[in-house]
């Protein structure tokens, strides 16, 4: 039975096989993060894949002589550089048009193209309180346990997410949103659909203004978010892991994508 063991031992030493990250393959690649927001300036971020041995940082990985242009309606528009982010301030984004993506950099292309989506209008909102109760902690704060729906007819083609701020908060993160969206593929869906965000906490004040955003996603950046998010699911080792969608074409990964938004405020008291 030891000399099994022995045996066994000695095998299972004789397979394992260090391996120098400077060896793995690398393939230099644009990475595009580029969302375009109707009725903003369009602003997205270019970098490149970096080896495995090299710490990852947006300096690093910049691609900063990249020459990026957006053409709409036959009109090309050349985009500045400012750190890995290029941006255009003679360009505003309108609902309905459809924009094309080029990029060049170091003899590498990338191209994408998208669709900004119409606003689809919120037909009410509805703020729920679940909870009010004070804190003890911070100092006998009125603390509010609540959840808000939204109610609105969805178009098949378009995916949707509600989403909650407060007007004195300006920092709103869409991809922070991707387990969220609602995708309607029926194209008779009709009646009025209830998206529910998720329950919040907050101790801010009684005239704190708060707004529900229902925000319409292009098909292709739905695409893209599910499969991303079914990678996060899945982990990154396991056997029916894939890559997410990119809708990138050419010698770069990443998504080209456009949402839009229509808002209703809400206000506690």
């Amino acid at each position: 039975m030891k000399s099994i063991l022995l045996l066994m031992l000695v095998l299972l030493c004789g397979c394992e096989q260090l391996t120098d990250t400077g060896d793995l393959p690398y393939t230099k690649k644009i990475v595009v993060h580029f969302f375009l927001s109707a009725g903003e300036k369009p602003e997205g971020q270019i970098t490149h894949t970096v080896p495995l041995n090299v710490a990852y940082d947006d300096s690093s990985a910049a691609a900063s002589d990249a020459i990026v242009t957006l053409t709409v309606d036959g009109k090309v528009y050349s985009l500045w550089e400012s750190g890995s982010f290029f941006r255009s301030d003679s360009l505003l984004v309108e609902e309905g048009k459809t924009y094309s993506l080029d990029v060049a950099w170091q003899g590498l292309r990338a191209h994408a193209v998208t669709t900004v989506p119409f606003a689809t209008q919120l037909d009410s909102a509805v703020v729920d309180t679940l909870i009010t109760f004070k804190d003890s902690t911070l100092n006998n704060a009125t603390m509010r346990y609540f959840e808000t729906s939204g109610f609105f007819h969805p178009l098949a083609t378009n995916a949707y997410s509600i989403y909650l701020g407060d007007v004195a908060d300006a920092n709103f993160e869409f991809l922070s949103i991707r387990g969220s969206l609602y995708h309607f593929s029926d194209s008779g869906a009709t009646g009025r659909i209830q998206s529910i965000t998720s329950n919040l906490f907050t101790s801010l004040p009684d005239t704190t203004q708060y707004y529900l955003d229902l925000i319409t996603f292009s098909e292709d950046y739905y695409n893209f978010a599910r499969s991303f998010k079914n990678q996060q699911d899945n982990g990154s080792f396991n056997s029916s892991v894939q890559n997410p969608n990119w809708n990138i074409e050419g010698d770069a990964i990443g998504y080209f994508g456009a949402y839009a938004h229509s808002r209703r405020m809400l206000h506690f008291r």
